[in-house]
């Protein structure tokens, strides 16, 4: 079975333009509207993010509060600041999710900045700030911080268990897809930090600031899938570095945080 694609131009059950990029536009522009709404800073800081899009969209829920609960009860991430962070349980009322349309949406500007939306028709977006920019201050005049190989690993990583334990929660058929994009910002300058254990020939600095990559995944996909999944969309953030991603990097990430079994 074929679990990983090359970027497709058109989609089963989606028309030409409803794609993952395209997500992921759309996604950016709710976050920003989140900005002016609330006022907080985010121009020192780079961002991860992420679009999923179901294939063949789902239609069997609504964006209720059992949608929202269903959801976050399957959530495989860990528990320093994960991708679509359920604060519900948080103190502090104004980072607990909310509807907006026809999905719920979830804005946290603290030490980490996050936005998140999700849609039971199975499109699914999360913005995370750098955890190499927690220290960052808005007015601070310095360099940006060096990249953490593990830490981006992690993040892609997490980005599809999430979206795949998210779509077989709500009930996608065996011959479902997920389409994914990826981008990171602010990436211009950085270096990437060498990890004792992995001997990096070359890390940077990046001489582009934007960079934006993609993969796809079938609903039945393992572990060996997801890390193949994960090599391909890092490998050009990767390379912006000069360094080629061997798989058993993001092999090791994997298993230090999911069981290679999961």
């Amino acid at each position: 079975m074929r679990t990983l694609t090359a970027r497709q131009e058109e989609n089963q059950g989606n028309t030409p333009d409803s794609t993952a990029e395209q997500l992921l536009r759309e996604g950016e522009q709710r976050f920003q509207e989140a900005v002016s709404q609330n006022q907080f800073g985010v121009a020192h800081v780079g961002f991860f993010e992420a679009a999923c899009m179901v294939n063949p969209p789902l239609s069997r829920n609504e964006a209720d509060q059992r949608f929202l609960e269903k959801v976050m009860a399957v959530h495989p991430g860990l528990a320093d600041w994960p991708l679509w962070f359920d604060t519900r349980v948080c103190d502090v009322t104004e980072f607990h999710p909310y509807k907006h349309q026809e999905g719920w949406e979830c804005r946290i500007s603290d030490v980490k900045i996050q936005f998140w939306r999700m849609e039971p028709i199975g499109r699914f977006y999360v913005k995370a700030s750098f955890e190499e920019d927690k220290d960052v201050t808005v007015d601070a005049a310095q360099a940006r911080p060096e990249l953490n190989a593990r830490w981006r690993i992690r993040r892609v990583i997490e980005a599809t268990k999430c979206c795949l334990a998210f779509a077989r929660e709500l009930d996608a058929g065996e011959n479902t897809s997920l389409e994914f994009a990826f981008r990171w910002t602010r990436l211009q300058g950085r270096v990437l930090r060498r990890h004792p254990l992995w001997p990096i020939p070359g890390a940077g600095p990046s001489q582009r600031d934007v960079l934006e990559s993609s993969a796809t995944l079938h609903i039945a996909a393992g572990s060996n899938a997801i890390i193949d999944a994960a090599q391909h969309a890092l490998a050009p953030l990767f390379e912006l570095f000069r360094i080629a991603l061997p798989r058993a990097w993001v092999e090791k990430v994997y298993s230090d945080f999911w069981r290679l079994s999961s």
